[in-house]
């Protein structure tokens, strides 16, 4: 099930984004009528992306009870 994201949101998005140890810097970009359409992820490479894409997602459902598609997330290292 998607959310809406507002404004708002994205940014509190990107800021518990970067609390995680790992990640440097978080982009939500939406689509027009607000759905999460790309995550993207400037990281450390200290841990595997696969790994990441599963801490973004558990991050993104216990702070804020949105499911992303792991499809949907870009790591860099």
């Amino acid at each position: 099930m998607e959310h809406v994201i507002s404004s708002a949101l994205i940014s509190e998005i990107e800021e518990a984004l970067s609390q995680v140890s790992e990640i440097r810097a978080a982009r939500v970009v939406t689509s027009s009528d607000g759905f999460i359409d790309e995550i993207h992820v400037l990281a450390l490479p200290s841990k595997a992306p696969k790994q990441l894409v599963r801490d973004i997602e558990s991050t993104l459902m216990a702070a804020f009870g949105i499911a992303v598609d792991h499809k949907k997330i870009s790591i860099a290292q």
